[in-house]
């Protein structure tokens, strides 16, 4: 029994992060979800305050430093090991796809949330998986933890630190205009690089922005799934699933190894005991 108790509390740790992310989040509960969505939603048309950020650089700069055309930003922590990175790594898919001189057109800031630990070193390490070029993608830090508040407020992004370097959040980009209004939120964790071309192409005729959430499905979090502009709706994420799967096929593969060794050496010693010695005649 204490090999079998031992040997769960090792598949645990592997599940570990998973099972963190999935404790007590206001995300679990649709009502809740959709107040938080709704809150989120409400900033839209919200101009947004001018704040002070450290690039991945060390450099100083405004978010008034950014201002004349369309801006993309996003919200992740540098030590998030699947969701925050499938983020960026669509935002790199979407400049792919805007072309070499997607500069032009707009920028991209991406913002730490962590402010313990997303330091411009840490910011820098994870942007350089995607992308070399900064002059149009800044990965930012900021200095203190009242100003970081204050300017995710600005934009109602949800999160919540669960502990050991992990946080709950939304998953969520927001496009500003060039004088630094919310124009629209998208939320999911991949973002087709054509909707978000036509969604800044919208932005810079002053077209009204495509309703961007339309309800979650019943119990699933946000980190969980990805939203579907067609069908307008969340749909599972796979890929996170499958993620889930693997951790859990380790834990009970654990199980099943250490239980079918007991029951085997436990018929053997029993057949062992019930061999009737031979007596000659």
């Amino acid at each position: 029994m204490i090999k079998v108790l031992s040997l769960l509390a090792l598949a645990l740790s592997l599940v570990g992060q998973a099972g963190t992310a999935n404790a007590k989040s206001p995300l679990d509960d649709k009502t809740q979800a959709q107040k938080i969505l709704k809150a989120t939603n409400d900033t839209i048309g919200r101009k947004v305050d001018n704040y002070t950020f450290v690039d991945q650089d060390g450099s100083e700069f405004t978010l008034k430093d950014l201002r004349g055309k369309p801006l993309i930003v996003s919200f992740i922590y540098t030590s998030c090991p699947a969701i925050c990175p499938t983020i960026t790594g669509s935002l790199s898919s979407i400049i792919e796809q805007a072309g070499p001189d997607w500069g032009k057109k707009f920028s991209i800031l991406t913002v730490g949330i962590d402010i313990a630990n997303d330091t411009p070193d840490s910011m820098k390490e994870h942007a350089e998986r995607f992308i070399s070029d900064f002059s149009n993608w800044k990965f930012a830090s900021m200095k203190d933890q009242a100003s970081l508040d204050k300017f995710l407020k600005e934009f109602g992004f949800y999160y919540s630190k669960l502990g050991e370097g992990n946080f709950d959040h939304i998953n969520m980009i927001s496009l500003l205009d060039g004088r630094g209004v919310i124009y629209q939120h998208l939320y999911g964790i991949t973002y087709k690089p054509e909707d978000v071309m036509a969604a800044l192409n919208d932005m810079s005729v002053g077209k009204k922005p495509s309703a961007a959430y339309s309800g979650l499905v019943g119990g699933l979090k946000l980190f969980c799934s990805v939203y579907d502009p067609v069908t307008k709706s969340y749909t599972i994420s796979f890929a996170i699933i499958l993620n889930y799967f693997i951790q859990a096929c380790i834990l009970f593969g654990a199980l099943y190894w250490t239980w079918s060794k007991n029951i085997r050496s436990h018929f053997s010693k029993k057949k062992k005991k019930q061999v009737i010695p031979y007596t000659p005649v």
